[in-house]
């Protein structure tokens, strides 16, 4: 299993490593030089030199993650809950890497299982909430979103995903309201600006998307963008949920790591 969490065989010049302390060493400074895959290797090999720990576990998760070896993320983070089951946090982030992996039915068990325990856990609802409008359910979504939002009144995760889920559902206007006051704020991640974009296209309002989205990237890529928009428009329930979800994966505007919503899983260090 911890074999088949690393991506690929460590770098063969790396320095050979002997104890657990050395290799979470070797590891972290691979990972702080962009070496993935010696990095995924070296928390493997870790986890392997203790079998009680979940620590390397997670590391090796939260790099293949970021790396986008979602995969391996999710076995990293299956094996690191065999360990310690009641680590939330971890349950949360496994939950997330199966809704990458398409796997929703399991998700929605991870996240219900986290809530079990944790009713008002806003991660476990943000990502409750993926998965149900995924499903096209999007009333059930909303409600998950919302009480999310009691917990993290300021979550732009969760404040995205609501907007988003409410023009799936077929109410482009409160979506806009909402992610219109999204963009005004300090500090909004851009990737807010290009689902505004693509609210407006699905509502109509290409002038408006085109205003939004050419002032956020370069004009040949703001043509790309807005001709995938209005591809939507002919699109609806999960159809639509999961080609706007396939579509913005990459960066991640329905998943972000926000940092009120999502629990840090990833630990400080060796």
């Amino acid at each position: 299993l911890l074999q088949a969490c690393a991506t690929s065989a460590p770098n063969p010049r790396a320095p050979e490593a002997g104890g657990y302390d050395q290799l979470m060493r070797l590891a972290t400074k691979a990972e702080q030089g962009g070496d993935v895959a010696t990095a995924a290797g070296l928390y493997a090999k870790a986890s392997e030199a203790r079998p009680q720990s979940d620590v390397p576990l997670l590391a090796l998760a939260s790099v293949s993650a970021d790396s986008g070896d979602t995969a391996t993320a999710a076995a990293a983070y299956a094996a690191a809950l065999e360990r310690r089951p009641d680590n939330l946090a971890a349950r949360t982030a496994h939950g997330r890497m199966l809704l990458r992996l398409g796997q929703f039915d399991e998700a929605d068990q991870a996240f219900r299982q986290v809530l079990s325990v944790d009713p008002k856990n806003a991660a476990a609802l943000n990502g409750l909430g993926v998965g149900l409008d995924l499903g096209g359910q999007h009333a059930r979504a909303q409600s998950a979103y919302r009480k999310g939002l009691e917990t993290a009144p300021t979550s732009v995760a969760l404040r995205n995903n609501l907007a988003l889920s409410l023009a799936m559902a077929g109410d482009p206007g409160a979506a806009i309201t909402e992610l219109q006051a999204l963009t005004a704020e300090p500090g909004a991640p851009r990737r807010i600006r290009h689902n505004l974009a693509l609210v407006y296209a699905l509502a109509g309002r290409s002038a408006d998307a085109a205003t939004v989205e050419t002032g956020s990237v370069s004009p040949d890529a703001a043509r790309i963008n807005l001709t995938f928009y209005e591809s939507l428009r002919d699109l609806e329930g999960p159809a639509l949920a999961q080609a706007m979800f396939a579509a913005t994966l990459q960066s991640d505007p329905i998943l972000q790591a926000d940092p009120q919503a999502v629990p840090q899983v990833r630990p400080a260090g060796p």
